[in-house]
């Protein structure tokens, strides 16, 4: 994954929306990825190449961001989690005592 889930407003949205220059270079550079090669494919007539191309690069870069959206996900899910710790913040059972260490 070349994306970071801080460099977009809601990672979690389809295609994610920059709000940091990094996130916006991000997406400069793979559109520069995938259009100069095939810009240059292109102009010696190399047609089913760029369509080739086109279809890798453009797969990779949909992979990126699905990674950049699980990742999201996970991280929201977990920061909307609460944890709850009493005083005496111990489990016991039958035949186990459980403590959280401070």
């Amino acid at each position: 994954m070349f994306g970071n889930p801080e460099w977009f407003h809601d990672a979690t949205r389809r295609i994610p929306v920059p709000n940091q220059p990094k996130g916006w270079l991000y997406f400069i550079v793979w559109a520069s990825v995938i259009a100069v090669p095939a810009a240059l494919l292109m102009s010696r007539g190399l047609i089913p190449e760029v369509a080739v191309w086109g279809v890798l690069a453009s797969v990779c870069f949909f992979w990126d961001l699905r990674k950049i959206r699980q990742i999201a996900k996970e991280k929201k899910a977990y920061e909307s989690l609460y944890f709850i710790r009493d005083a005496n913040s111990a489990a016991e059972t039958d035949h186990y005592r459980i403590e959280i260490k401070s």
